[in-house]
């Protein structure tokens, strides 16, 4: 067996290929065409090494260059037969070149050598789903079902076959499963909607496709995911990779991959905003407030800049400069709902809380879908003693994001003040089961013990 393979690698080494070049570079991103020639110069000194051809791709295929990602694949391939991962990858990079049919031959044929591979069975399953293949779709779902722990994007697969089969029910209960997993997944929310709509249970339709708006197929890591992820440093990924990082609260991830951005784009305004709301969410007042300085010095009519920085100011507790940022931002984006809420935070942190609830009016009429605006609304109309209008917002909160902890706390807490235990107790139990430990909840359970209940 040795033997065979040694002879296997010495026919190989007699195979010799130019790296594969990317093409175009004017419009390429500099570190990502740094990148690519330290790989393409490794090549150069191993022509023969699938390896390094297949890393090479890697580089193209984090980047998007399409082409020159499948030719470095079909090149490690070459040299290297026994490996199903060039395979797999190249078509990835077929289909996203628009080569559909050639991409799906090449996947049905790797993923059957992939098969202890759930993320390339989860591919391969969602690739026969788009093609109307349901029974191979099913197929391939559930053999990555049974290599993962119930992976959300795996059970949101089956469902998805569940939902065009047109059996709603079975579908239900797989997505409520994939949504309790992971409640930020919009692809989830969408099908759950979709599938309530069909079952005729439509205000619970309403709320779950309001949730998946934008949704998004997500793929399973393979094993050459992690090194895929390592290459991604073009400008474009970088920032959306930052901005999931925001979303996700990895603050600290966040600011270090905008400061890498920065070195290569010192003056991007984008950059530095976000950087500087990084760099806030971390405490890092100073260094904050030195990021969006330089992007107030860039362009002083920037909106976003002057909501970041009446943010930072409202959180340094210095309310003059967070009043006139504020304003600014309104003068320039009267339009804008964060704009509209970061100045009614900065009234209400100053005791105007009728001048406040005015500006949180209009902030809902224009971003109605944004859970917070309400939170906020219920906040200021209890300190103005409107308690059934609180719990109005609350609710309205509720509806819009279930999993937005702040309005089940205030829908809670509110309720309680009105008077009806019975539901806060409800309520603080689903708290006590959705956020087991949060202080928030606890403190509600103290305050219905001391009503007796």
């Amino acid at each position: 067996m040795i033997l065979a393979a040694v002879l296997a690698g010495a026919c190989g080494q007699d195979l010799r290929l130019d790296p594969v070049l990317p093409g175009e570079t004017g419009s390429l991103d500099p570190e990502v065409l740094a990148l690519a020639q330290q790989k393409i110069e490794k090549v150069r000194l191993e022509p023969a090494n699938a390896r390094l051809h297949g890393s090479l791709g890697l580089v193209y295929e984090s980047n998007r260059i399409w082409d020159a990602a499948e030719k470095s694949y079909d090149n490690a391939a070459r040299l290297d037969p026994r490996e199903p991962l060039w395979p797999y990858h190249r078509s990835i990079a077929l289909r996203e070149g628009g080569r559909t049919d050639e991409a799906d031959a090449l996947l049905r044929s790797s993923a059957a050598q992939l098969a202890s591979a759930p993320g390339v069975q989860h591919r391969l399953g969602q690739a026969l789903l788009d093609a109307g293949d349901l029974t191979g779709a099913l197929a391939a779902f559930r053999r990555a079902l049974a290599l993962t722990s119930d992976q959300p994007e795996v059970l949101v697969g089956i469902a998805s076959v569940m939902v065009a089969q047109e059996d709603q029910a079975g579908a239900v209960p797989l997505l409520q499963k994939a949504i309790q997993k992971d409640p930020s997944y919009k692809q989830a929310h969408y099908l759950l909607g979709l599938a309530f709509r069909a079952l005729s249970r439509d205000s619970e339709a309403a709320e779950q496709l309001a949730l998946g708006l934008d949704a998004k197929v997500r793929f399973l890591d393979d094993p050459l995911s992690a090194e895929l992820k390592s290459y991604k440093v073009n400008y474009v990924d970088q920032l959306a990779e930052a901005g999931s990082l925001m979303t996700t609260q990895q603050y600290a991830a966040a600011l270090n991959l905008c400061e890498r951005v920065l070195v290569k784009r010192p003056d991007d305004k984008d950059v530095l905003n976000n950087a500087g709301a990084a760099a806030m969410e971390l405490a890092s007042y100073d260094r904050a407030f030195e990021l969006l300085g330089r992007a107030m010095a860039i362009d002083e009519r920037e909106f976003a800049t002057h909501i970041n920085l009446a943010e930072c100011y409202l959180r340094t507790q210095k309310l003059l400069e967070a009043t006139q940022h504020a304003d600014r931002a309104v003068a320039l984006a009267p339009g804008v709902g964060r704009a509209r809420m970061v100045r009614a935070r900065v009234l209400a942190s100053r005791g105007r809380f009728q001048d406040a609830y005015l500006e949180l009016r209009q902030a809902a009429k224009l971003d109605a879908r944004n859970a917070m605006t309400y939170v906020a609304l219920s906040e200021v109309c209890a300190q103005l003693e409107r308690l059934p209008e609180a719990l109005e917002w609350c609710q309205t909160a509720v509806q819009l994001d279930p999993s937005y902890l702040p309005a089940r706390f205030n829908l809670a807490m509110f309720t309680m003040k009105t008077g009806d235990l019975d539901r806060a107790a409800a309520l603080t139990r689903e708290l006590d089961r959705l956020a087991p430990g949060n202080p928030r909840v606890a403190l509600l359970k103290q305050e219905l013990e001391k009503l007796g209940r």
